[in-house]
């Protein structure tokens, strides 16, 4: 139950660190994309695919090692194709 929660709460703020990088990326897009915008911008996305991957990695940790049955993902028409 523990696991769970950890994961859980792991896994809501990973996505939430997201947010920050999508909005550094929109204000350097906003900018003329000289050598320092390509610079910001190229930052924004590092940490944007930084967020993304914990985020996959905490949700198939909560798959696999905590959260609901794998079985729950895999009848849920939103997680399969």
């Amino acid at each position: 139950m523990l696991a769970s929660a950890l994961l859980s709460a792991v896994h809501l703020l990973t996505l939430v660190s997201g947010s920050g990088p999508v909005f550094m990326r929109g204000r350097a897009l906003a900018r003329p994309l000289d050598d320092a915008g390509w610079q910001r911008l190229l930052a924004a996305d590092n940490l944007w695919g930084i967020a993304a991957g914990l985020w996959i990695a905490s949700g198939l940790g909560r798959v696999f090692f905590g959260g609901k049955e794998p079985a729950f993902y895999w009848r849920n028409g939103f997680f399969s194709g």
